[in-house]
């Protein structure tokens, strides 16, 4: 899917490149395998629970994933916090992918196209087991990078739910340490809307944050 508009996949990797983190051992490109998506079970609402490797950016995530496909279209409705710079703004937008092949084996991808610009995040859905959903993904500006997020029914994580995150986590051999735990209270539930005019800022921003982080490493 390609869209000048998006920010959402940007923001993701903006959050491990700025930061400097380096890469977890293990590799979305080359371990993950896509799982054919079942809509009906999927549908509804999905709060992220736990990422790695460490970033802040972006909070408080919900996907909404729908209950049929329409126009031959899979699409997600997002709400989640731009926090970019320790702001906190409150972003609500759709992310459509096209019912194919791809899409239905677990493998999406979100392309941002701009001027001189083109960014392209792989995203893979790796599955889910007890009310728990894995989806990770890598970007062709930073293959060595690889981030995994984890979505849950429920926005608090109860501490039997995170050893059985450790446990599942441990197979992929990801170290529990490096999991990041988010958190989903009360702070998600307040933050003025950005409007489209602060989206297009805030892309530049992140590009432009981007790139000098890569320039850095080589």
């Amino acid at each position: 899917m390609t869209n000048s508009g998006n920010v959402f996949a940007i923001l993701l990797f903006v959050g491990i490149l700025a930061n400097g983190q380096a890469a977890v051992r293990w590799s979305c490109e080359a371990n993950a395998t896509g799982q054919a998506i079942d809509v009906e079970q999927l549908s509804g609402s999905w709060y992220e629970v736990a990422r790695l490797p460490h970033s802040d950016i972006p909070a408080c995530v919900e996907v909404i994933a729908p209950t049929s496909i329409e126009k031959d279209m899979y699409t997600l409705k997002l709400d989640y916090i731009n926090n970019v710079n320790k702001g906190w703004k409150r972003v609500q937008e759709n992310i459509e992918f096209p019912w194919d092949a791809n899409t239905q084996k677990g493998k999406l991808n979100l392309t941002y196209t701009g001027d001189d610009t083109n960014v392209t995040v792989n995203f893979v859905y790796m599955g889910t087991l007890n009310n728990l959903t894995l989806v990770c993904g890598y970007a062709g500006l930073a293959p060595s990078v690889s981030l995994l997020r984890v979505l849950s029914r429920n926005r608090t994580v109860e501490s039997s739910m995170q050893r059985e995150l450790e446990t599942l986590m441990a197979d992929f051999g990801v170290d529990a340490a490096e999991i990041t735990w988010v958190e989903q209270g009360s702070k998600c539930n307040s933050g003025p809307s950005v409007s489209s005019s602060i989206f297009v800022v805030l892309l530049t921003a992140v590009m432009v944050s981007m790139e000098k982080v890569l320039n850095i490493d080589h």
